[in-house]
């Protein structure tokens, strides 16, 4: 007489490979999250750096400051009076969110006025994204530098 089912050696090698997949599978997930963080970051920053060019181009010059969180306190809004807190009515109103970094407990996005004719912005990639190699990154009129 042959029993029907499965013998317990079948069973836990479904099962072995069902959690072998799970794993493949969240640190899969895990990798595109970091990746879509960073890309976030990568357009924020380029957003910002189009916003001081437009800044720069109406003031020739750039917002005053030095080691200012962006998206946070007196740096929530860019207008052509500088980084404010809540940008003034009837101003050129240049970027009326400015981008700060999500991400709790990962570095903001600290801006720094160099002088009249430059700026930099200092950020954290989680990895490797485009051409840029990860790592602490800095941008300014020029590019975005990654070390």
């Amino acid at each position: 007489m042959k029993k029907k089912g499965f013998t317990l050696i079948e069973l836990l090698v479904v099962i072995a490979i069902i959690g072998i997949l799970a794993v493949v599978s969240a640190v899969s997930l895990n990798q595109a999250r970091r990746r879509a963080r960073d890309t976030k970051r990568v357009a924020d920053i380029q957003q910002l750096r189009n916003a001081m060019l437009l800044y720069s181009n109406s003031r020739a010059d750039y917002p005053a400051g030095s080691g200012v969180n962006l998206g946070e306190g007196n740096a929530r809004c860019l207008d052509d009076d500088g980084l404010h807190d809540n940008c003034a009515p009837g101003g050129l109103l240049i970027m009326e969110r400015v981008p700060g970094e999500a991400t709790n407990g990962h570095p903001e996005y600290v801006y720094t006025r160099v002088d009249a004719n430059e700026y930099q912005i200092t950020f954290q990639l989680e990895g490797p994204i485009g051409d840029l190699a990860g790592g602490n990154c800095t941008a300014d009129s020029e590019a975005i530098t990654c070390t």
